[in-house]
């Protein structure tokens, strides 16, 4: 059976206001591929993104996978 394509990343994005510091990072991992499809739905999450970047006990590879996510939003912003 075919998975259906994904029409909304809001799923994806409502687990970066879990307080799991996993279930942040996997979410993460998920939004990097999810940006050039849903860029716009992701760019209203930027400050929450940069939050978890800026927290001092975000593991220091998670921070590195929030700067891309970030930084690949804002390229599709211009």
């Amino acid at each position: 059976m075919v998975a259906p394509p994904r029409t909304s990343a809001a799923g994806v994005l409502a687990l970066l206001s879990e307080p799991d510091p996993q279930v942040q990072q996997y979410a993460l991992r998920s939004l990097n591929s999810l940006v050039p499809q849903f860029w716009a739905e992701i760019s209203e999450y930027i400050p929450p993104i940069e939050e978890l970047y800026e927290t001092p006990t975000f593991p220091a590879d998670a921070k590195e996978l929030s700067a891309l996510v970030l930084s690949k939003v804002f390229y599709y912003l211009g």
